[in-house]
């Protein structure tokens, strides 16, 4: 089960989907600031206020969730 992970290797990352997993901590995502594309469909571990912290951090991302 992928629960939480670290994208600090992928700094230029432009595209991420980690749609239907049990993520639980997205807090490593705010280091991708070229990401211009998240799903996170299904993501039911994932809280809607962490959503909304990560929208501010990433202002150029679309989030879908």
């Amino acid at each position: 089960k992928l629960k939480n992970i670290s994208f600090s290797g992928l700094p230029n990352l432009r595209e991420l989907s980690l749609s239907w997993t049990n993520i639980t901590d997205i807090s490593s995502l705010s280091s991708l600031t070229k990401l211009e594309a998240l799903w996170l469909v299904g993501c039911k571990n994932i809280k809607k206020e962490d959503v909304e912290a990560l929208r501010k951090q990433l202002p150029n991302c679309h989030i879908y969730f």
